[in-house]
């Protein structure tokens, strides 16, 4: 039975681990969240959320979804990065985390996924 202090998993898969049950302690999990886009086709091909912003394709912090070169990728925005960091605070896990900073906005840039991460840690 899940406890207020651990988060349940069950039943995951992952590479070559099949059907895995697993509690984990929330102050030893860290949300990870990308900046970059998918392919909303299922060809998995990715591009950096930096590549949408410098082609002008981001027009504000609720857009989750751009065409670029032809393909449509689905990425979270501001907005979703937002909730996401309210849902990792709400549920007290240990923070948050980007596997590539590269993929972002620099830091100073009001469109920046990271900074946008941050402002809702500080609240």
């Amino acid at each position: 039975m899940q406890s207020r202090e651990q988060i349940e998993i069950r039943g995951a898969c992952a590479n070559n681990l099949k059907h895995i049950d697993v509690e984990i302690p929330k102050e030893k999990l860290v949300a990870g969240v990308p900046f970059y886009g998918v392919t909303k086709d299922g060809s998995k091909k990715t591009e950096a959320y930096f590549s949408f912003v410098q082609d002008g394709l981001i027009t504000g912090p609720a857009q989750n979804e751009v065409t670029y070169k032809g393909d449509v990728y689905v990425f979270d925005g501001q907005n979703n990065i937002r909730a996401k960091t309210r849902y990792a605070m709400d549920q007290q896990l240990k923070g948050m985390m980007s596997w590539d900073l590269a993929t972002d906005m620099p830091l100073n840039d009001s469109r920046s996924l990271f900074k946008t991460m941050v402002e809702e840690l500080g609240r």
